[in-house]
């Protein structure tokens, strides 16, 4: 077992998967070439993904606004203030 410091990011793989830390920082064992690219395409997708999901939460609001804005004219309507 190695003695030293623990860097942050270790911390984060640890309490992501303890199995690949353990793999990686006490076994020495590494990724071969197409779990790296898998891992590089998997990133891709979600940040893909992520944008989006943020993109559709945007729409849902200027939705949301517009309808709204509908009521409240269709209330204005109703009531004889729109002339």
């Amino acid at each position: 077992m190695r003695k030293g410091n623990v860097s942050a990011s270790e911390v984060s793989e640890f309490v992501f998967c303890r199995r690949a830390w353990w793999l990686k920082y006490q076994m020495g064992a590494v990724a071969s070439r197409a779990a790296q690219t898998a891992e590089t395409t998997g990133r891709a997708w979600h940040r893909r993904q992520g944008r989006r999901i943020a993109r559709v939460a945007g729409l849902k609001l200027v939705g949301s606004g517009l309808v709204l804005f509908g009521v409240i004219l269709l209330v204005f309507h109703l009531l004889g203030w729109a002339r």
